[in-house]
């Protein structure tokens, strides 16, 4: 089947990839976590070394956890890392250097910590939805497939379930039948738009011969 390039949907896309079945964050956790760093940021620069408020970095870092990019959490975590250091060497000294650096470098360890699991944690949402997509898409071909349909009808139920599953915008069924493969459904491909068969080159499908290449099926 051929399918659309339009941006992938809940139930739509054949790529594997773990983008194919992230969803939309809200601008809302993007804005959060741009102003909650922005307001540490001013009120560090603002306060003596002496003031952890550099603690408050952990706040966008755990915010991070509520997207669906599971490099989010890590981007936050350098930016985190980033503001630490350059607030650290220009902020007024309010108490020993060294006593500070230590102290913020727990900060900056337990920031990486989060981050990690945030990575680990949006990863995992990911996968879940991944499989409870993939369980959709074997259910519905299972209730698409029962009875005992000729080919051609058989073919037609499942090019019309793909094709809106998957975002298909046209598509082809073949059947194997005698060392080949011979088209018994079509789905927004005019016939003679299409090959009638595809036979088999060194046991293998010559798609180099009809215009198309094959994908596998995530």
């Amino acid at each position: 089947m051929s399918r659309s390039d339009s941006s992938p949907r809940p139930g739509a896309g054949l790529a594997s990839d773990t983008a194919r079945f992230e969803q939309r964050s809200t601008p809302i956790i993007y804005g959060a976590i741009a102003a909650s760093m922005v307001g540490v940021l001013v009120a560090d620069l603002a306060t003596p070394l002496g003031v952890a408020v550099w603690v408050f970095y952990l706040i966008p870092v755990a915010l991070s956890l509520w997207t669906w990019r599971p490099a989010v959490p890590i981007a936050i975590a350098v930016a985190v890392t980033s503001l630490t250091v350059i607030t650290y060497l220009t902020d007024e000294p309010g108490m020993d250097r060294d006593v500070a650096r230590l102290n913020r470098s727990f900060g900056i360890l337990t920031a990486w910590i989060m981050a990690v699991v945030g990575f680990l944690f949006v990863r995992g949402r990911i996968a879940v939805r991944r499989q409870e997509w993939l369980q959709t898409a074997q259910t519905g071909l299972s209730e698409t497939m029962v009875g005992d349909p000729r080919p051609e009808q058989l073919g037609e139920r499942v090019l019309k379930f793909l094709a809106e599953y998957l975002g298909a915008h046209s598509g082809a069924f073949f059947a194997a039948d005698a060392g080949r493969f011979r088209r018994v459904a079509t789905y927004a491909i005019p016939t003679d738009h299409c090959a009638k068969e595809i036979k088999l080159v060194g046991g293998k499908m010559g798609y180099g011969n009809i215009g198309f290449h094959p994908m596998r099926l995530a």
